[in-house]
C-alpha cells in the first residue's frame, strides 16, 4: 500500500469503487429464491388447538325432543313426596333446567317409572336415564311438555323410543372424537372442567386443562448461590 497520505486515498476509493460496480452489476434475482407458497399460509411449525368441552354438571341434562319448544309456558307439575303413594305433593320450580331424575319419587307407580302431579290427575312416566343411577337432568317444562303427549292416558313408558335416549356430554364426546380423529395433524390439547362432588352436583364448575403435546414450559431452574468464604 502507497505510504504517501493522498495516494492511499486514492487507491482505497479506486478499490471501493470496484466492489460497488461489481455488486451492481450481479442482477437482483441471482441470490433470491421465491418461496413455493404463499407466505401468509406456510406455517413454522403444525398449530395448536385448545378444545373446551364443559363437562359440568349441566351437561347430564337429557337431549330434548325437536319437537320441544322451550319458550311455551306449560301447567305446573307437582312431585310425588313418596314411592308409595301421591297424597303427599310439592310444587316443582317451573324454571329449573337441572331436575335429577333420581331425585323423584314413585309416588305410587310401578318400579321404575316416577309419579308426577299436574291438574287433577297423577301421571306415571317411566324416563330415560342414559346417566345411570338417576344421574340424568331433566328441565320442570319438559316434564311437563312430556305429560302433555300423554292425552288421556296416565301411564307412558318413555323409554320405547319416542323420545332421544341420550345425554349432552355423551354427544359432545362423540363430536370431540371425530374432531381429533380427523385432525390427526394438529397438536390438541383438551379443557375441561372439574367433575361435580358429593353433596355439591352442579351445575357449574372450575376449569382445567390437560394435554399430552400442548404443555407451558418449565419455570426456570433455581441456581444454588455460589459459596463464599471469609478471611
Amino acid at each position: 500500500m502507497p505510504r504517501n497520505p493522498e495516494a492511499r486515498r486514492g487507491w482505497m476509493a479506486w478499490l471501493y469503487g470496484l466492489v460497488l460496480g461489481m455488486y451492481l452489476s450481479t442482477p437482483a434475482w441471482a441470490a433470491f429464491t421465491p418461496s413455493p407458497s404463499p407466505l401468509l399460509s406456510a406455517a413454522a411449525v403444525p398449530p395448536n388447538l385448545m378444545m373446551l368441552v364443559d363437562n359440568s354438571g349441566s351437561m347430564n341434562n337429557l337431549i330434548r325432543s325437536t319437537a320441544f319448544d322451550q319458550t311455551v309456558t306449560r301447567p305446573t307439575i307437582y312431585a310425588c313426596a313418596s314411592n308409595d303413594n301421591c297424597n303427599s305433593i310439592y310444587g316443582v320450580d317451573m324454571t329449573s333446567e337441572n331436575i335429577l331424575v333420581g331425585y323423584l319419587y314413585r309416588g305410587g307407580c310401578s318400579t321404575g317409572y316416577t309419579g308426577l302431579y299436574r291438574g287433577n290427575s297423577r301421571y306415571c312416566l317411566k324416563l330415560p336415564d342414559p346417566v345411570g343411577n338417576g344421574g340424568t337432568r331433566y328441565s320442570s317444562n319438559y316434564l311437563s311438555y312430556l305429560i302433555g303427549l300423554m292425552g288421556n292416558s296416565t301411564t307412558k313408558d318413555y323409554t320405547d323410543g319416542s323420545i332421544p335416549n341420550d345425554y349432552r356430554i355423551n354427544v359432545a364426546r362423540t363430536v370431540a372424537s371425530q374432531l381429533v380423529s380427523a385432525n390427526r395433524s394438529l397438536r390438541i390439547g383438551l379443557a375441561t372442567f372439574n367433575p361435580p362432588v358429593s353433596g355439591n352436583p352442579g351445575p357449574g364448575a372450575r376449569s382445567r386443562s390437560r394435554s399430552p403435546t400442548c404443555r407451558p414450559p418449565a419455570p426456570p431452574r433455581k441456581r444454588r448461590p455460589t459459596p463464599t468464604t471469609t478471611t
